[in-house]
């Protein structure tokens, strides 16, 4: 019971994150400061936590599931891990921009984080629920 409630509210939390880093990225397609803040308070307030308890979630099932040793495990692992680098890079970027008041150069990396984001979901579904290799 304990394991589906855990595994439960990692799914939410996924899509909770998933949601956020993807308006984030659309947001940046076309930005403008008030725009910009309201995604930049949801970045830190619903986003970034939901992204805490993806990790926190996931690795505990991991170690009940004692998943550790399994290669797909780990290319899940790391799509997740570039993933959230990605999210990083937009919310930085994002706050810097709000910072500095210029929102030009934020177009550069919606584009390819959108397309990006996609493909890494995609190959971290496939090892989940395919258990691969």
């Amino acid at each position: 019971m304990l394991y589906l409630l855990t595994k439960s509210l990692h799914i939410l939390a996924v899509i909770i994150w998933l949601s956020g880093f993807a308006a984030l990225a659309i947001g940046l397609l076309t930005p403008g400061k008030a725009h910009l803040e309201l995604l930049h308070r949801w970045d830190k307030r619903v986003t970034n936590p939901a992204l805490a308890l993806v990790w926190v979630l996931g690795l505990i099932l991991a170690y009940w599931g004692g998943w550790f040793g399994a290669t797909w495990l780990w290319i899940k692992l790391a799509a997740v891990f570039v993933l959230s680098g990605l999210h990083g890079t937009l919310s930085g970027r994002t706050r810097r921009a709000l910072k500095n008041d210029s929102t030009d150069q934020l177009q550069s990396l919606a584009k390819p984080a959108l397309g990006l984001s996609l493909l890494l979901v995609a190959l971290a579904i496939l090892m989940v629920e395919t258990k691969f290799y």
